[in-house]
Protein backbone atom coordinates (compact mmCIF):
# COMPACT_ATOMS: atom_id res chain seq x y z
CA UNK A 1 0.00 0.00 0.00
CA UNK A 2 1.57 3.59 -1.08
CA UNK A 3 1.86 6.18 1.72
CA UNK A 4 -1.19 8.09 0.42
CA UNK A 5 -3.45 5.02 0.19
CA UNK A 6 -2.31 4.60 3.96
CA UNK A 7 -3.08 8.24 4.97
CA UNK A 8 -6.92 7.85 3.29
CA UNK A 9 -7.82 4.63 4.52
CA UNK A 10 -6.74 6.00 7.98
CA UNK A 11 -8.60 8.97 7.66
CA UNK A 12 -11.64 7.04 7.05
CA UNK A 13 -10.83 4.30 10.01
CA UNK A 14 -10.61 7.15 12.62
CA UNK A 15 -12.96 9.06 11.66
CA UNK A 16 -15.69 5.89 11.32
CA UNK A 17 -14.40 4.76 15.09
CA UNK A 18 -14.89 8.62 16.66
CA UNK A 19 -18.70 8.67 15.40
CA UNK A 20 -19.34 5.38 16.63
CA UNK A 21 -17.69 6.25 19.86
CA UNK A 22 -20.02 9.19 19.90
CA UNK A 23 -23.07 7.31 19.19
CA UNK A 24 -22.61 4.59 21.62
CA UNK A 25 -22.04 7.49 24.40
CA UNK A 26 -25.34 8.96 23.36
CA UNK A 27 -23.74 12.34 21.87
CA UNK A 28 -25.59 14.41 19.53
CA UNK A 29 -24.25 14.67 15.91
CA UNK A 30 -25.54 16.94 13.45
CA UNK A 31 -26.07 16.12 9.87
CA UNK A 32 -23.79 18.51 8.75
CA UNK A 33 -21.37 16.80 11.02
CA UNK A 34 -22.04 13.35 10.08
CA UNK A 35 -21.01 14.32 6.26
CA UNK A 36 -17.67 15.33 7.20
CA UNK A 37 -15.19 13.03 6.70
CA UNK A 38 -13.13 16.12 7.28
CA UNK A 39 -12.76 15.86 10.66
CA UNK A 40 -9.43 14.59 11.05
CA UNK A 41 -7.64 16.24 8.42
CA UNK A 42 -5.53 14.93 5.56
CA UNK A 43 -2.58 16.96 6.32
CA UNK A 44 -2.90 16.20 9.76
CA UNK A 45 -2.97 12.33 9.43
CA UNK A 46 0.23 12.34 7.01
CA UNK A 47 2.71 14.12 9.45
CA UNK A 48 1.50 11.89 12.53
CA UNK A 49 1.59 8.67 10.39
CA UNK A 50 5.01 10.00 8.83
CA UNK A 51 6.05 10.30 13.10
CA UNK A 52 4.45 7.33 13.88
CA UNK A 53 6.22 5.09 11.13
CA UNK A 54 9.90 6.70 11.93
CA UNK A 55 8.87 5.88 15.52
CA UNK A 56 8.60 1.90 14.77
CA UNK A 57 10.79 1.51 12.02
CA UNK A 58 10.27 -2.39 12.82
CA UNK A 59 6.94 -1.97 12.14
CA UNK A 60 3.59 -1.33 13.55
CA UNK A 61 0.07 -2.81 14.02
CA UNK A 62 -3.31 -1.42 12.92
CA UNK A 63 -4.44 -1.97 16.18
CA UNK A 64 -1.27 0.05 17.71
CA UNK A 65 -1.59 2.49 15.03
CA UNK A 66 -5.58 3.66 15.41
CA UNK A 67 -5.36 3.91 19.25
CA UNK A 68 -2.32 6.07 19.12
CA UNK A 69 -3.55 8.55 16.55
CA UNK A 70 -6.89 8.51 18.43
CA UNK A 71 -5.03 9.66 21.75
CA UNK A 72 -2.99 12.32 19.44
CA UNK A 73 -6.18 13.68 17.71
CA UNK A 74 -7.83 13.86 21.17
CA UNK A 75 -5.18 16.18 22.30
CA UNK A 76 -4.95 18.03 19.30
CA UNK A 77 -9.07 18.23 19.30
CA UNK A 78 -9.08 19.46 22.47
CA UNK A 79 -6.63 22.01 21.98
CA UNK A 80 -8.21 23.60 19.40
CA UNK A 81 -11.41 23.91 21.10
CA UNK A 82 -10.51 25.55 24.60
CA UNK A 83 -6.66 26.96 23.38
CA UNK A 84 -4.63 24.35 25.04
CA UNK A 85 -3.82 20.57 25.26
CA UNK A 86 -6.49 20.02 28.83
CA UNK A 87 -9.09 18.12 27.84
CA UNK A 88 -12.70 19.49 30.41
CA UNK A 89 -14.55 16.32 31.60
CA UNK A 90 -17.92 16.48 31.46
CA UNK A 91 -20.78 14.37 32.84
CA UNK A 92 -20.82 11.48 30.23
CA UNK A 93 -16.94 11.01 31.40
CA UNK A 94 -18.27 10.72 35.70
CA UNK A 95 -20.53 8.21 34.43
CA UNK A 96 -17.76 6.32 32.48
CA UNK A 97 -14.97 6.90 35.30
CA UNK A 98 -17.26 6.05 37.88
CA UNK A 99 -14.97 8.50 39.85
CA UNK A 100 -13.96 12.00 39.44
CA UNK A 101 -11.33 13.17 41.15
CA UNK A 102 -11.62 16.57 43.48
CA UNK A 103 -10.67 19.84 41.47
CA UNK A 104 -11.38 18.42 38.20
CA UNK A 105 -12.18 21.16 34.95
CA UNK A 106 -15.64 20.53 33.79
CA UNK A 107 -17.37 22.19 31.26
CA UNK A 108 -21.18 22.10 31.06
CA UNK A 109 -24.16 24.09 30.29
CA UNK A 110 -26.28 25.49 32.90
CA UNK A 111 -30.55 24.49 32.15
CA UNK A 112 -31.46 26.21 35.62
CA UNK A 113 -30.77 27.74 38.69
CA UNK A 114 -33.50 27.84 41.29
CA UNK A 115 -34.27 27.32 45.61
CA UNK A 116 -35.09 24.11 46.54
CA UNK A 117 -39.02 24.35 47.65
CA UNK A 118 -39.35 25.70 50.77
CA UNK A 119 -35.71 26.59 51.18
CA UNK A 120 -33.37 29.63 51.00
CA UNK A 121 -30.74 27.12 49.17
CA UNK A 122 -29.91 27.47 45.77
CA UNK A 123 -28.88 25.05 42.89
CA UNK A 124 -27.41 24.73 39.46
CA UNK A 125 -28.96 22.07 37.14
CA UNK A 126 -26.39 21.20 34.32
CA UNK A 127 -25.97 18.99 31.18
CA UNK A 128 -23.56 18.34 28.62
CA UNK A 129 -22.47 20.11 25.67
CA UNK A 130 -22.66 17.31 23.43
CA UNK A 131 -25.75 16.34 23.72
CA UNK A 132 -25.33 13.49 26.31
CA UNK A 133 -28.37 12.51 28.46
CA UNK A 134 -26.64 12.48 31.71
CA UNK A 135 -27.22 15.49 34.24
CA UNK A 136 -25.57 17.61 37.23
CA UNK A 137 -26.62 19.42 39.86
CA UNK A 138 -24.83 21.39 42.31
CA UNK A 139 -25.91 23.28 45.83
CA UNK A 140 -25.00 26.57 44.53
CA UNK A 141 -21.96 28.59 46.40
CA UNK A 142 -23.48 31.97 48.16
CA UNK A 143 -21.56 34.34 45.78
CA UNK A 144 -23.06 33.00 42.77
CA UNK A 145 -26.78 33.73 44.20
CA UNK A 146 -26.44 36.51 41.80
CA UNK A 147 -27.69 34.30 39.28
CA UNK A 148 -31.32 34.89 41.35
CA UNK A 149 -31.68 38.10 40.97
CA UNK A 150 -33.69 39.68 37.80
CA UNK A 151 -30.99 42.20 36.50
CA UNK A 152 -28.66 38.57 36.02
CA UNK A 153 -31.56 36.52 35.18
CA UNK A 154 -30.73 36.41 31.42
CA UNK A 155 -27.32 35.16 31.72
CA UNK A 156 -29.42 31.91 32.53
CA UNK A 157 -32.92 32.34 31.20
CA UNK A 158 -32.46 33.68 27.37
CA UNK A 159 -29.78 30.56 26.50
CA UNK A 160 -28.43 27.76 27.82
CA UNK A 161 -25.04 29.31 29.25
CA UNK A 162 -21.82 27.38 29.09
CA UNK A 163 -19.61 27.13 32.03
CA UNK A 164 -16.35 25.98 33.57
CA UNK A 165 -16.03 25.19 36.74
CA UNK A 166 -13.41 23.40 39.42
CA UNK A 167 -15.22 20.38 40.81
CA UNK A 168 -15.48 19.11 44.61
CA UNK A 169 -16.98 16.36 45.91
CA UNK A 170 -19.23 14.25 43.57
CA UNK A 171 -21.90 11.64 44.53
CA UNK A 172 -22.78 9.70 40.85
CA UNK A 173 -25.96 8.59 40.47
CA UNK A 174 -27.19 6.85 37.29
CA UNK A 175 -28.49 9.87 35.29
CA UNK A 176 -27.59 12.72 37.66
CA UNK A 177 -24.38 13.41 39.41
CA UNK A 178 -24.69 15.29 42.65
CA UNK A 179 -21.45 18.21 43.35
CA UNK A 180 -20.86 20.19 46.24
CA UNK A 181 -20.61 23.90 46.01
CA UNK A 182 -17.44 25.22 44.02
CA UNK A 183 -16.18 28.58 44.28
CA UNK A 184 -13.79 28.28 40.94
CA UNK A 185 -16.39 29.20 38.55
CA UNK A 186 -15.88 30.54 34.94
CA UNK A 187 -18.89 31.59 32.69
CA UNK A 188 -18.82 32.03 29.18
CA UNK A 189 -20.07 35.20 27.17
CA UNK A 190 -20.73 36.08 23.43
CA UNK A 191 -21.09 38.42 21.05
CA UNK A 192 -24.74 38.33 22.31
CA UNK A 193 -24.00 39.20 25.63
CA UNK A 194 -22.40 42.79 24.43
CA UNK A 195 -25.54 44.60 26.68
CA UNK A 196 -24.34 42.82 29.67
CA UNK A 197 -20.67 43.43 29.16
CA UNK A 198 -21.32 46.90 28.97
CA UNK A 199 -23.51 47.55 31.46
CA UNK A 200 -21.34 45.93 34.20
CA UNK A 201 -17.35 46.03 32.88
CA UNK A 202 -17.26 49.13 30.88
CA UNK A 203 -17.42 52.04 34.02
CA UNK A 204 -13.72 51.13 35.51
CA UNK A 205 -10.41 51.17 33.69
CA UNK A 206 -7.28 49.92 34.55
CA UNK A 207 -5.92 53.73 34.23
CA UNK A 208 -8.69 54.65 37.22
CA UNK A 209 -7.17 51.96 40.30
CA UNK A 210 -5.39 54.61 41.91
CA UNK A 211 -8.44 55.79 42.62
CA UNK A 212 -10.38 52.43 43.82
CA UNK A 213 -8.80 52.48 47.26
CA UNK A 214 -11.90 53.67 49.55
CA UNK A 215 -13.19 49.51 49.47
CA UNK A 216 -16.12 50.03 47.16
CA UNK A 217 -16.64 46.86 44.77
CA UNK A 218 -15.88 47.33 41.14
CA UNK A 219 -15.30 45.33 38.02
CA UNK A 220 -12.75 45.28 35.05
CA UNK A 221 -13.00 44.19 31.35
CA UNK A 222 -9.55 43.28 30.47
CA UNK A 223 -7.60 41.22 27.66
CA UNK A 224 -5.29 38.53 28.43
CA UNK A 225 -1.45 39.33 27.68
CA UNK A 226 0.14 36.30 29.46
CA UNK A 227 0.08 33.39 31.49
CA UNK A 228 2.87 32.37 33.59
CA UNK A 229 3.51 29.14 34.41
CA UNK A 230 3.09 28.35 38.68
CA UNK A 231 5.56 29.27 41.00
CA UNK A 232 6.73 29.19 44.68
CA UNK A 233 4.24 31.41 46.55
CA UNK A 234 6.62 32.88 49.26
CA UNK A 235 3.68 34.44 51.27
CA UNK A 236 2.77 32.98 54.44
CA UNK A 237 -0.31 30.49 54.48
CA UNK A 238 0.39 29.92 50.35
CA UNK A 239 2.12 27.20 48.52
CA UNK A 240 2.31 28.37 44.54
CA UNK A 241 1.01 30.93 43.18
CA UNK A 242 0.33 32.10 38.83
CA UNK A 243 0.90 35.31 37.60
CA UNK A 244 -1.74 36.06 34.50
CA UNK A 245 -0.74 39.91 32.65
CA UNK A 246 -3.63 41.64 31.74
CA UNK A 247 -4.23 45.21 30.64
CA UNK A 248 -7.22 47.49 28.47
CA UNK A 249 -7.54 50.02 26.01
CA UNK A 250 -6.46 52.71 28.93
CA UNK A 251 -2.59 51.55 29.76
CA UNK A 252 0.36 50.89 28.00
CA UNK A 253 1.94 48.33 30.10
CA UNK A 254 0.56 45.03 31.70
CA UNK A 255 -1.24 44.61 35.40
CA UNK A 256 -1.17 41.47 37.55
CA UNK A 257 -4.15 39.25 38.37
CA UNK A 258 -2.91 36.45 40.86
CA UNK A 259 -4.02 33.28 41.11
CA UNK A 260 -3.34 31.24 44.12
CA UNK A 261 -2.96 27.66 44.92
CA UNK A 262 -6.03 25.79 44.26
CA UNK A 263 -7.14 28.89 41.99
CA UNK A 264 -4.52 28.18 39.61
CA UNK A 265 -6.67 25.37 37.97
CA UNK A 266 -8.88 28.80 36.46
CA UNK A 267 -5.69 29.18 34.55
CA UNK A 268 -6.68 26.33 32.62
CA UNK A 269 -9.93 28.06 31.22
CA UNK A 270 -8.74 30.72 29.38
CA UNK A 271 -5.68 31.52 27.39
CA UNK A 272 -3.55 34.76 25.82
CA UNK A 273 -5.95 36.97 23.63
CA UNK A 274 -9.00 36.23 25.73
CA UNK A 275 -11.19 38.63 27.32
CA UNK A 276 -11.75 38.35 31.34
CA UNK A 277 -14.48 40.13 33.10
CA UNK A 278 -13.30 40.39 36.47
CA UNK A 279 -16.21 41.16 39.10
CA UNK A 280 -14.78 42.58 42.26
CA UNK A 281 -11.11 41.34 42.57
CA UNK A 282 -9.63 42.06 45.38
CA UNK A 283 -6.19 44.48 45.53
CA UNK A 284 -3.03 44.15 46.92
CA UNK A 285 -0.14 46.33 47.40
CA UNK A 286 3.31 45.02 47.62
CA UNK A 287 6.23 47.13 49.53
CA UNK A 288 8.63 45.57 47.80
CA UNK A 289 7.80 47.35 44.06
CA UNK A 290 9.93 49.87 42.90
CA UNK A 291 7.21 51.06 41.14
CA UNK A 292 3.98 51.32 43.05
CA UNK A 293 1.42 49.58 41.17
CA UNK A 294 -1.64 47.38 42.52
CA UNK A 295 -2.08 43.79 42.31
CA UNK A 296 -5.44 41.98 41.66
CA UNK A 297 -6.22 38.82 43.48
CA UNK A 298 -9.41 36.37 43.30
CA UNK A 299 -10.79 37.24 46.34
CA UNK A 300 -13.60 35.43 47.87
CA UNK A 301 -15.78 37.15 46.39
CA UNK A 302 -14.32 37.48 42.92
CA UNK A 303 -16.51 36.25 39.48
CA UNK A 304 -14.90 35.85 36.32
CA UNK A 305 -16.61 36.08 33.08
CA UNK A 306 -14.74 34.54 29.91
CA UNK A 307 -14.91 36.23 26.36
CA UNK A 308 -12.70 33.63 24.40
CA UNK A 309 -10.76 35.07 21.41
CA UNK A 310 -11.85 34.85 17.93
CA UNK A 311 -9.74 33.33 15.32
CA UNK A 312 -9.75 35.47 12.08
CA UNK A 313 -11.37 33.22 9.32
CA UNK A 314 -11.73 33.08 5.88
CA UNK A 315 -13.54 31.19 3.66
CA UNK A 316 -11.36 30.38 0.98
CA UNK A 317 -12.29 27.14 -1.31
CA UNK A 318 -14.44 23.67 -1.71
CA UNK A 319 -13.39 20.67 -0.96
CA UNK A 320 -14.07 17.72 -3.41
CA UNK A 321 -16.68 16.42 -1.21
CA UNK A 322 -18.48 19.67 -1.67
CA UNK A 323 -17.94 20.60 2.04
CA UNK A 324 -17.15 24.30 3.11
CA UNK A 325 -13.71 24.50 4.24
CA UNK A 326 -12.49 27.37 6.53
CA UNK A 327 -9.33 28.45 7.39
CA UNK A 328 -7.86 30.75 9.77
CA UNK A 329 -5.54 33.73 9.49
CA UNK A 330 -2.72 33.79 11.83
CA UNK A 331 -1.51 37.32 13.31
CA UNK A 332 0.80 37.87 9.94
CA UNK A 333 -1.81 37.51 7.42
CA UNK A 334 -1.16 33.70 6.53
CA UNK A 335 -3.65 30.75 5.98
CA UNK A 336 -2.80 28.16 8.19
CA UNK A 337 -3.43 25.07 6.91
CA UNK A 338 -2.85 22.57 9.20
CA UNK A 339 -6.44 21.58 9.78
CA UNK A 340 -7.32 22.08 6.31
CA UNK A 341 -9.56 18.70 5.64
CA UNK A 342 -8.33 17.65 1.98
CA UNK A 343 -4.83 16.71 0.66
CA UNK A 344 -3.28 19.42 -0.81
CA UNK A 345 -1.36 19.17 -4.01
CA UNK A 346 1.29 21.49 -5.78
CA UNK A 347 -1.61 22.79 -7.77
CA UNK A 348 -3.72 24.31 -4.84
CA UNK A 349 -0.63 26.28 -3.60
CA UNK A 350 -1.74 29.59 -3.17
CA UNK A 351 0.56 33.18 -1.92
CA UNK A 352 0.29 32.85 1.85
CA UNK A 353 -0.26 29.62 2.96
CA UNK A 354 1.69 27.81 5.56
CA UNK A 355 1.72 24.69 7.79
CA UNK A 356 1.43 22.69 4.18
CA UNK A 357 1.94 19.26 4.26
CA UNK A 358 3.07 18.01 0.49
CA UNK A 359 3.28 14.54 -1.12
CA UNK A 360 5.16 13.62 -3.73
CA UNK A 361 7.89 11.79 -5.87
CA UNK A 362 11.55 12.82 -6.25
CA UNK A 363 12.12 13.60 -9.74
CA UNK A 364 15.63 14.88 -9.75
CA UNK A 365 18.91 16.43 -7.30
CA UNK A 366 20.83 19.26 -7.97
CA UNK A 367 23.56 21.12 -6.14
CA UNK A 368 22.92 24.68 -5.04
CA UNK A 369 24.58 27.44 -7.86
CA UNK A 370 25.56 30.15 -6.34
CA UNK A 371 24.77 33.48 -7.61
CA UNK A 372 28.01 34.46 -8.33
CA UNK A 373 28.31 31.73 -10.79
Amino acid sequence: MTFDHLVSSVQDSLSGSLGRHRRRHGIHISTECKSQRSVLPWNWIAEKLAELLTEYPGGITDAILLSELELKWEQTANKLKNGSDKKFFNLQSVMDNGDIPINTPFEVLIDKVCFIEGTKTAVMRFSDESGSSKTGEMYLHKKYYFLLEPEFCSLTLNTRRTIRFISSSCAIKPDTSKFLPSDLFLFILTDQDKDFIYKYFCGTKLSQISDLNNGNPFNLWVKVTNIESPSAARSRGRIRKLIVSIRDDSVDRDFHLILWDEQIRLSEFFKKGDCLGIAQPYISHPENQSIPSPIFEYGSSTILFLKPKLEEKDLISETKNSLKAIVKKDETGSYDMAMYPERIWIRDLQPCMSNVVLLGKIMALSENVSPSS
